[in-house]
């Protein structure tokens, strides 16, 4: 009888560990902000940053300057979303523009902002969740992401309610947009483009587990998965990129460097394959995560606006 209790005791003790190392494992993952959280003025060690990084001050320099007006709403969840809108045209198509995991509005799109501002587009330059001044305290890798681009759509479309709109993002930014297009978007939604998207929250989770972290999936997932219900309270496997977009028949464009080692470029591929008629996919040599504009800025450009303008008059 001793010897049974024990047993249980050592279990328990182990299911104890487990649960501490989960929670650990999930608040250090998806807490947000935290110690490595980026701000404007972090940049990648990446040397194609570096060798463009002159530029890419300047355009930040001169985003940070522009007037704007601060816009907040409630997430589903009541959380306060913070965005800035820029108004350059009235009654232009306006632009919801995404960021990344740990990024900035004004870094990550320091460059992508100034293609729509040369479109005549207004811009709503979003916080996410747990970045900026939007509220929260955990990012959910596009779970909860997605929600709040529907959010943001549907204010805009009550607010403008006869601008297009079209929903941008870049990396887990770029993964909520997509994942977005299945939850009844309002229908001045006319286009969705993402950069260096993946494939769905759980998938990019495994990936940095067994291939940047090193640790074995069958030991990783499981503390990961449960660390996120547990902390951030939400469910990995809820989304799925490709499943989203599957029977969407709005336009979407996707674009990847060929030389992302965070996001495998075979990410947007596989995205592009669940729904080809409605999807283009065009991807940069020597481009690692998030560098495609860096590393080729006008043929960046020229595709963004190609499409745009085939898809906004496709669908006025």
């Amino acid at each position: 009888m001793i010897g049974l209790y024990i047993s249980l005791g050592v279990i328990g003790l182990l299911v104890v560990i487990y649960l501490i190392f989960s929670i650990y494992i999930g608040y250090t993952t998806f807490h947000s902000p935290n110690k490595q959280q980026l701000k404007d003025g972090d940049y990648p060690s990446d040397p194609k940053w570096k060798a463009s990084l002159e530029t890419v001050i300047d355009l930040l320099h001169t985003l940070q300057n522009l007037p704007c007006e601060d816009v907040y709403i409630d997430s589903y969840d009541k959380h306060s979303l913070h965005a800035r809108y820029y108004e350059h045209k009235k009654g232009a198509p306006i632009a919801i523009l995404c960021h990344g995991y740990r990024g900035t509005a004004n870094r990550d799109f320091c460059g992508g902002f100034f293609i729509f501002k040369e479109l005549n587009y207004n811009i709503l330059l979003i916080d996410e969740r747990a970045h900026g001044l939007s509220k929260s305290k955990f990012t959910t890798m596009g779970v909860k992401e997605r929600r709040d681009v529907k959010s943001w759509a549907d204010y805009i479309a009550n607010r403008f309610p006869d601008s297009d709109i079209v929903l941008v993002g870049i990396s887990m930014g770029g993964c909520s947009v997509l994942m977005s297009a299945e939850l009844n978007l309002p229908k001045q939604v006319k286009a969705i483009c993402a950069d260096c998207p993946f494939d769905s929250p759980s998938n990019i989770v495994k990936k940095v587990c067994k291939e940047d972290m090193h640790i074995p999936l069958w030991l990783g997932w499981p503390v990961l998965f449960l660390g996120a219900i547990l902390v951030g309270h939400f469910n990995l496997i809820k989304g799925d990129t490709k499943q989203a977009v599957k029977n969407v028949n709005i336009p979407i464009l996707l674009i990847h460097g060929e030389e992302d080692y965070f996001v495998p470029a075979k990410m947007s591929e596989d995205i592009y394959l669940s729904n080809p008629s409605m999807i283009k996919r065009y991807t940069f040599p020597r481009a690692s995560h998030g560098l495609s504009f860096i590393v080729d800025r006008e043929r960046y450009k020229q595709i963004v606006k190609d499409f745009l303008n085939e898809a906004i008059k496709n669908n006025a």
